[in-house]
């Protein structure tokens, strides 16, 4: 049959490596080539080792685009100024760091992260108040409930895997606050089921959702094996208990 012997001829192809700045340290070359798809029990460990070079490789060399695409959205529809805001998932502290750079500036900012070490450089900012270690998959989380205005997510969730921390965005965001998140395309799937659970009960809606876009600007993967993106902008409508 020729269309079988076509179809598998095409999946004997090998893949190319992806192309990237060859003056990035050793360890984001290995995020690079795996897509970014680092074992969910090494995430830990790796962003620890990659903390110090975390920035000037990730935004520097390989174009990381996200987090300007994140701050621009939050700031469109959660002003900052006179609001409590929690980025989850913070790392070094980008995003605040970006929207403080733009002369703008919240009544608060905190921040969680699995790495002690990503946190280590975000305290040295000297912007957010109340930051945590803390894996964002052990419930619940250390904030109380209802008192955020806006929530940032960006480039987290493709490392955890239960869904149902959708719930734990809505019960630490005040109704009527914004959570802005990143989902990739493929990681968007296994969060799809508890995000429209979310909505039929009417604990949150969707107002936005950005167009599609490359997450490494510096980047050459091939066409199939490229990381895609979209931030999705949620209102929460419901008090929690």
């Amino acid at each position: 049959n020729a269309d079988l012997f076509a179809s598998a001829s095409k999946d004997a192809t090998p893949k190319k490596e992806p192309k990237f700045d060859q003056t990035a340290t050793e360890k984001a070359a290995d995020f690079a080539n795996s897509r970014f798809m680092t074992p969910k029990d090494q995430v830990l460990s790796e962003y620890d080792k990659w903390a110090d070079t975390y920035e000037e490789d990730s935004i520097g060399k390989l174009g990381f685009a996200s987090p300007k695409v994140c701050v621009d959205t939050f700031v469109e529809f959660c002003q900052p100024e006179g609001r409590k805001v929690l980025d989850v998932g913070a790392g070094t502290g980008v995003l605040a760091q970006m929207i403080t750079q733009r002369g703008r500036n919240a009544e608060t900012f905190d921040g969680m992260d699995l790495s002690p070490k990503m946190l280590q450089h975000l305290i040295k900012k000297g912007i957010y108040q109340e930051v945590k270690a803390h894996d964002m998959s052990v419930y619940p989380w250390p904030f109380p409930s209802n008192h955020y205005d806006g929530l940032m997510c960006n480039g987290v969730l493709i490392y955890v895997d239960d869904s149902t921390c959708l719930y734990e965005f809505v019960r630490v965001t005040k109704p009527g606050g914004i959570c802005v998140i990143m989902f990739r395309h493929d990681g968007y799937p296994d969060y799809e089921a508890t995000d429209k659970e979310l909505r039929a009960a009417g604990k949150w809606e969707l107002i936005h959702k950005t167009p599609d876009m490359r997450n490494f600007d510096n980047m050459e993967y091939d066409r199939d094996e490229d990381v895609w993106f979209n931030q999705w902008v949620f209102r929460v409508l419901e008090q929690s208990a």
